[in-house]
């Protein structure tokens, strides 16, 4: 190639429509004896300007698509690894840990908090009898409320808000120390909701309620009849707890519906001997309410 080749400057592009014609709102036309004059400014005798386009180099849209999608994943890996750290410190430091003796001076502790501050989480060994994911504090082992007041607000629950909502029900002789240890979530729900004599303590469990939800359903991606069941229960008195209205129906609604796909419901709840599960039923039942009424 020859290196004395001549460059010619790049002529950048023109406007279609001059100064003057553009300021009059007038049609410009290129004039046929000039191309640097239009007819209207040759034939008025005005001086004719066209003005440069602005120079709109832009980057690809799906280039900038993929800068911001790159730009997520990162977010959430660093968010991952953070909370990996987290749980491995967590499981690792046993000097702070606590044993279930001692849960109840942490209790009153945690009382004392306001209703919208995090509680202090607790480790500590489980006892004899519950299943191996029981592994933090219940409202129980925390002071909350105690086993005889779970019996009254469950009987509560039984009397005047199943008739209301007949999609989870309780058998006439299952106790509060039962459902505590085979269904902690329906548990804390089914005290959580008839708990209006106490404000402040129903908006607390509200908080673990969430908590729970965001953690074990959203976050584990656990898939079980007592997180469906508890859902359900929150989700059909969500106005003693919402503080917007009821912007969050929907979500709750979407999730349960997500849990009874995975759990396969009504071929999920069929047991070994045929028979289908009154409590699959029942649920099934109160996801398809519950879709049909908030949204």
């Amino acid at each position: 190639m020859d290196n004395n080749q001549t460059t010619f400057p790049v002529i950048p592009p023109k406007r279609r429509a001059c100064v003057a014609c553009t300021t009059a709102k007038s049609k410009c036309s290129p004039s046929l004896t000039s191309p640097t004059i239009c007819e209207r400014c040759s034939r008025l005798g005005k001086h004719c300007v066209f003005l440069d386009l602005p120079d709109r180099r832009r980057r690809p849209q799906s280039v900038r698509q993929v800068e911001a999608l790159a730009d997520k994943v990162d977010r959430l890996s660093a968010e991952i690894a953070i909370l990996r750290h987290q749980n491995k410190s967590g499981s690792s430091s046993t000097g702070s840990s606590l044993i279930v003796g001692d849960a109840n001076s942490a209790a009153s502790s945690i009382r004392s908090q306001p209703v919208h501050s995090t509680p202090a989480t607790i480790i500590f060994e489980p006892p004899l009898g519950y299943p191996l994911d029981h592994v933090h504090p219940d409202i129980v082992d925390r002071g909350w409320v105690t086993l005889d007041e779970a019996e009254y607000l469950m009987a509560t629950f039984k009397e005047a808000y199943i008739p209301r909502f007949p999609f989870v029900t309780l058998a006439s002789n299952e106790c509060a120390e039962h459902l505590r240890r085979h269904s902690p979530f329906l548990f804390l729900c089914l005290v959580a909701v008839p708990l209006y004599t106490d404000p402040l303590l129903q908006q607390r469990l509200g908080e673990e309620i969430r908590r729970q939800v965001s953690l074990r359903l959203i976050f584990h991606a656990e898939r079980s009849m007592d997180m469906l069941r508890g859902l359900l229960v929150y989700a059909a008195w969500y106005h003693h707890f919402a503080h917007q209205g009821h912007g969050q129906l929907f979500m709750l609604s979407q999730l349960a519906v997500t849990v009874a796909y995975d759990l396969g419901l009504p071929e999920g709840s069929i047991s070994k001997a045929g028979a289908i599960d009154d409590n699959g039923k029942r649920a099934l039942l109160g996801v398809f309410w519950l879709t049909v009424r908030y949204v």
